[in-house]
């Protein structure tokens, strides 16, 4: 799993993106996106909070109100194992951090560990 400030916006809008997209992500996009897209099908990973549908206050991870500026630049790039383990990501609004980035969380289901009983004992 690799969580973090990528500063990489992957929007719509690229048509050779929009199937791996399935048509989400920002409005806004950089030219340098498909370097983490490029990642992802290469090593067969997942962006994983742009395939959640949530209301654009839940996805914003920065703002800056004087440049009119909102994005979502804070990925969490993941296996199909653990994407078949997360149950939600949205941005957490209201938790100060001293930033103008907000707080990200990641809710991920746990397994239960078996018990293995040793045979003849």
């Amino acid at each position: 799993m690799i969580m973090g400030d990528l500063n990489e916006r992957v929007g719509r809008g690229n048509e050779r993106l929009q199937r791996w997209l399935e048509g989400k992500g920002e409005e806004t996009r950089k030219d340098s996106e498909t370097r983490i897209i490029d990642y992802c099908r290469e090593n067969d990973h997942i962006i994983a909070n742009i395939k959640f549908e949530h209301k654009e206050v839940h996805k914003i991870i920065r703002e800056k109100p004087s440049k009119k500026e909102r994005s979502i630049i804070k990925h969490f790039i993941v296996n199909a194992t653990i994407w078949e383990r997360i149950k939600n990501i949205r941005v957490k609004r209201g938790v100060e951090i001293g930033s103008d980035h907000y707080l990200v969380q990641m809710e991920l289901t746990t397994y239960e560990s078996k018990k293995i009983q040793a045979r003849g004992e």
